[in-house]
């Protein structure tokens, strides 16, 4: 096996039949707070006769451990010391929802200047996944779906994704699988709060059991605050451990963690902005989502 970065590595391996090897690589670029690092490791396998090529690409960032108590309020002062990290990737679809409930995608517009950009930042205890994202959007649309609330995805809102044991870049099925979340965010103006809706949750095996969270129903255990902003709006979340299980909360951790922000300025979502490549999405696509590093 010879990996190729700034220099070739080159390692004699030695597998008998069905057996399994794990490779430990130094890769070339730290994965810091401050950004989503993209780094790509060529390798070429030699079996007998036979060259294997390909890339081993690493898409990551780290989740600092909380220095103090974050106080979900609207209010970032107590995040000072983590930076926002810009999300940058686009989506450009029209989700046409008709009443027989077939979609209908068309290309929407997005991204012009003003229109609709984002950031975030993310903390960790022993409790509580944190997460903080400030949007500048110049128009601010939430209808209620009172007979349906599921769909109220459909406006501006926040979706967020967790592969809790950080396994969907190893699968050969693309799809949100038997350790994953989808939880959506609804903005609730008037009690400067946003409902969580958990749209999808691991094996309940894996969740706790007997106890472990349901999905299809909205979560009261996590904190949110809501308010909106002079130029757009702002979430402010704890997801407490209990609600992520089989997630652990602990230096070293590593798990897939996906955003995906709708934006919606009429009678449909035009697009979002997202963590996985340029004209993707989160949804069912857990090979694409980052990877987080809880750290100290």
């Amino acid at each position: 096996l010879i990996l190729n970065f700034k220099e070739k590595k080159e390692l004699d391996l030695k597998l008998t039949s069905r057996e399994k090897l794990k490779v430990k690589v130094k890769i070339p670029e730290t994965i810091s707070i401050n950004k989503i690092s993209d780094t790509v490791i060529p390798y070429l396998l030699a079996v007998k006769d036979k060259n294997y090529k390909g890339n081993l690409d690493i898409r990551a960032f780290a989740i600092k451990k909380a220095s103090g108590k974050i106080k979900i309020d609207g209010d970032l002062s107590d995040w000072k010391n983590i930076p926002f990290i810009k999300i940058k990737n686009r989506t450009s679809q029209i989700n046409k929802l008709s009443i027989g409930g077939n979609k209908e995608y068309i290309k929407g517009k997005i991204g012009y200047s003003g229109d609709f950009e984002a950031e975030f930042k993310t903390a960790w205890d022993k409790d509580f996944l944190y997460l903080a994202v400030r949007v500048h959007d110049d128009k601010f649309v939430h209808e209620k779906y009172e007979k349906n609330p599921s769909q109220r995805w459909h406006n501006d809102s926040l979706q967020i994704y967790i592969d809790t044991l950080g396994n969907g870049k190893g699968k050969l099925t693309k799809r949100i699988d038997d350790d994953d979340y989808n939880y959506d965010f609804f903005a609730e103006v008037k009690s400067g709060t946003a409902l969580a809706y958990r749209r999808s949750m691991p094996n309940m095996q894996l969740a706790g059991g007997i106890f472990a969270p349901k999905s299809g129903v909205f979560e009261p255990k996590i904190k949110t605050a809501f308010k909106l902003t002079k130029d757009g709006y702002l979430y402010e979340i704890a997801i407490p451990i209990l609600v992520i299980e089989p997630l652990k909360l602990k230096k070293g951790t590593v798990f897939g963690f996906g955003i995906y922000l709708n934006d919606r300025d009429g009678k449909y979502v035009k697009g979002g902005l997202t963590l996985t490549p340029a004209g993707t999405g989160c949804h069912m696509n857990p090979h694409l989502w980052p990877s987080a590093i809880l750290t100290d």
